[in-house]
């Protein structure tokens, strides 16, 4: 189950093209965003806020609060012998998740604000879907072709860990 916000526009001359809202995280809900940023576009705009698969409020939700590597793959393992199928979480079935929801609500073409990791989200509907996009902002860009966890993940623990003992 896919979590979708919508916020109508105020405006009853409404726009046809809503925009779209991929939060970041990944694991940030779009529920309460959707409600803050709306300001910004629900003046003449619906505001479509969709939680990614596994996170927010979406479920299951593939929540793994354990910090280490080991404790994440031994997390990863539990939750397979549960029974969840890996190869349905990931950013080719949440554009597709993207689309699905377009069609839903009977939009015609979107608009996209993808934010942090919801920019890698939104490259993924836009190199999918390119003819059910009006337009794209992407804030917080994280390149398509960067192996996320791998690469950032090592570096932001070791940036927290140094700010958590300046702070401390």
């Amino acid at each position: 189950e896919v979590f979708v916000a919508v916020k109508e526009a105020f405006s009853t001359l409404k726009q046809p093209d809503p925009v779209f809202f991929l939060p970041g995280g990944p694991g940030v809900s779009s529920g309460w965003l959707v409600h803050l940023i709306s300001g910004r576009f629900a003046l003449d705009r619906d505001v479509v806020g969709i939680d990614y698969r596994g996170s927010g409020y979406s479920r299951p939700t593939l929540d793994c609060p354990e910090g280490s590597a080991a404790a994440l793959v031994a997390c990863r393992e539990r939750q397979t012998a549960q029974g969840y199928d890996w190869r349905f979480f990931n950013s080719v079935q949440a554009a597709q998740d993207v689309e699905v929801v377009r069609r839903a609500l009977g939009s015609g073409k979107i608009n996209l604000y993808g934010v942090s990791y919801g920019t890698l989200w939104a490259q993924e509907v836009m190199r999918r879907f390119p003819g059910s996009l009006r337009s794209a902002v992407l804030t917080g860009v994280i390149p398509s072709g960067l192996n996320y966890v791998e690469e950032l993940g090592p570096g932001l623990e070791d940036l927290t860990r140094h700010l958590m003992r300046a702070c401390a």
